[in-house]
């Protein structure tokens, strides 16, 4: 009786220890990610990042920002933290449909991103090395299936740019494959020389040459992630979208919970059973 006690004591607190370390660390990647480590989850107009420090950060659809100024979204930001038109969005009406469009928990908790922070989610992605300001291009990039996953899943602001506001290109073809490109500002502002003093800000982007090389662009022909040129930071760029990402906390799993419960269970038998 003692031995088999003493079996169900180590078990439970196996259990409970193991559960323990599951719930605290909750941001278990579910299964069909995306990516070279499958560490980023579509979730429709969100994409949540598994990182690698163990956290786990939520990026909004670049497709509901594109259209939309980025000083503007700062400034809606600033004084409720939603991303709801309340400081004057300077957007396209398109854009504006998407803003309003959003769910309160989908619209709340948003901020702005560095540059390197941008890089960093490239290279968690992509499986690259890429450094703050830097282009790869063609063969220096992983496979192109990659590059189509990443535009799926953080927003076509070439394509949904063309949908807001009427095909700019009229060669362009949209019964054939839709993707062109995903590209967002950062927070990292500059002043521009010259004679009007125009802020502008880094911007991101991920092409894709299957789609672009179509439209006669020669110098977007090829795949390319990196550091594209500077966008001016009051204008709506019609095709350019500001990448906007917020820290989450992971809820546990049912089954983490349910083993953790049968352990704590296991402990509270074992102790009775000692007692009688």
């Amino acid at each position: 009786m003692k031995k088999e006690i003493k079996n169900i004591t180590l078990v439970s607190i196996f259990l409970a220890v193991n559960c323990f370390v599951n719930v605290a660390n909750a941001g278990i990647i579910p299964i069909g990610g995306f990516g070279v480590n499958s560490n980023f989850i579509d979730n429709g107009v969100i994409t949540t990042e598994y990182r690698a420090d163990g956290t786990v950060w939520e990026w909004l659809d670049l497709t509901v920002t594109n259209g939309i100024s980025y000083n503007s979204i700062v400034r809606d930001l600033s004084d409720d933290n939603i991303l709801n038109n309340s400081k004057t969005l300077n957007a396209h009406a398109g854009a504006l449909i998407d803003v309003n469009g959003l769910s309160l928990s989908n619209a709340s908790g948003w901020s702005s991103v560095s540059a390197l922070e941008v890089v960093e989610m490239f290279n968690a992605f992509f499986g690259t090395s890429l450094v703050n300001g830097q282009f790869i291009e063609g063969n220096g990039i992983v496979q192109s299936s990659f590059i189509e996953q990443f535009i799926s899943i953080f927003g076509d602001t070439y394509i949904e740019g063309n949908f807001d506001n009427n095909p700019r290109y009229s060669d362009l073809d949209f019964s054939k494959r839709q993707v062109g490109w995903a590209s967002g500002q950062t927070s990292d502002l500059q002043k521009s020389r010259g004679t009007f003093s125009i802020t502008r800000s880094r911007t991101f982007i991920v092409s894709d040459k299957d789609f672009v090389g179509n439209l006669g662009l020669e110098s977007d022909s090829i795949d390319k992630i990196g550091l594209s040129a500077p966008s001016n930071a009051n204008s709506n760029e019609l095709f350019i979208g500001t990448w906007l990402a917020r820290e989450i906390t992971p809820v546990p799993e049912p089954t983490s919970i349910a083993m953790f419960t049968v352990a704590l269970l296991g402990l509270a038998v074992g102790r009775r059973r000692r007692l009688i």
